[in-house]
C-alpha cells in the first residue's frame, strides 16, 4: 500500500507569506557578499602584455618575406616570386625563402623547380616539419611544368 504524507498541523509549521521574500532577501545579500570577491579575482589576473610604443621597422628581408607570404595567401603565388627572389639575393641561407618558393611554385605546378626550392630549404633546416609536409606535397603533383 502506499502512504502519503499527511499535514499535522500541530507538528508543522505554517508557511508565512514573508518566506518568499526572506527567501530574496538571503539570495541579494549571498550576491552583494559575492561581488567584491569576484573583483578581486578579476583584479588578480594578470593583464596582456602591452604592445611596444614603437615597435623596431621590420628589414628588408622580413618585408620581402611577409610580402610574399601575403600574395600566396591572397592567391597571387605568381607575383610572390619577385620579393622572394629579393630576400634571396639578400639572405641566401635563409629556410623561408626556399619554403615560400616551394609553396609558389607548387601552387603554379611547377614541379620541378617547387621540388628543388624543398629540397634547398630542407638542407637548410633538416628538422623542420613544414619543409618536410611541403616537399610530399609538392612531390605529388603531375610533372610537366605549367608555362
Amino acid at each position: 500500500m502506499f502512504q502519503y504524507a499527511t499535514v499535522n498541523t500541530e507538528t508543522d509549521v505554517a508557511r508565512s507569506p514573508l518566506d518568499r521574500p526572506r527567501m530574496f532577501v538571503v539570495a541579494g545579500v549571498a550576491v552583494v557578499l559575492l561581488i567584491p570577491l569576484v573583483m578581486f579575482v578579476l583584479k588578480r589576473t594578470p593583464a596582456p602584455p602591452a604592445a611596444p610604443a614603437a615597435a623596431a621597422p621590420a628589414s628588408a628581408f622580413e618585408q620581402d618575406i611577409a610580402l610574399a607570404r601575403t600574395l600566396i595567401d591572397t592567391g597571387k603565388p605568381r607575383e610572390s616570386l619577385v620579393p622572394l627572389e629579393r630576400a634571396q639575393r639578400a639572405n641566401p641561407n635563409a629556410f623561408a625563402v626556399y619554403n615560400n618558393q616551394c609553396v609558389a611554385y607548387g601552387l603554379l605546378e611547377r614541379r620541378d623547380e617547387a621540388v628543388a626550392a624543398c629540397k634547398r630549404a630542407l638542407e637548410i633546416d633538416p628538422s623542420n616539419q613544414l619543409g618536410k609536409n611541403n616537399l610530399a606535397w609538392v612531390a605529388g603533383i603531375k610533372p610537366g611544368a605549367k608555362p
